[in-house]
């Protein structure tokens, strides 16, 4: 995955689709994404920023439960929205161990930072599987809707 010095050595796509997912994803981006535009990836996926050379709009590189936890939703939110990416993957990843459902759909991993990224996005692409489901590693590609300067923030209580 990846090319140049930047090339990590991955697993056989009979052993794993992950490594082949992730290098269509990185086609896709790549031909997508303007070098100049900024890219979030949720809720972890900072190698891709690096592999495209796209910055993050968000000081936050983590949307983990330990960080909404740290932070606070509410202060997340208010960083993506006061810094929306212009485009945004959900990368899959498992929250089992963090005794939470899955990112966007458990108050405590993430489901107000899921819902304004929906209002406010538009999917371009999937690659596998939805991601957050049961069916293994999926990642959306997601574009700020035309005329959209961010997303109305998301009311949460105190």
């Amino acid at each position: 995955v990846g090319q140049g010095a930047d090339r990590l050595l991955a697993l056989r796509p009979s052993a794993s689709p992950r490594p082949a997912r992730i290098a269509l994803a990185l086609a896709r981006l790549e031909a997508l994404v303007p070098a100049d535009a900024s890219l979030l990836v949720l809720p972890e996926g900072a190698s891709l920023n690096y592999w495209l050379r796209r910055r993050n709009s968000s000081r936050y590189l983590l949307f983990l439960p330990t960080e909404i936890a740290a932070f606070g939703e509410a202060e997340m939110l208010r960083d993506l929205e006061r810094h929306p990416a212009d485009f945004v993957v959900l990368a899959h990843r498992q929250s089992g161990e963090f005794g939470v459902g899955p990112f966007g759909s458990d108050p405590r991993n993430g489901r107000g930072i899921l819902a304004w990224v929906e209002r406010g996005y538009e999917r371009v692409a999937r690659i596998g599987p939805e991601p957050f489901g049961s069916e293994g590693f999926g990642l959306v590609i997601l574009r700020r809707r035309a005329g959209e300067r961010a997303p109305e923030p998301v009311p949460t209580r105190r």
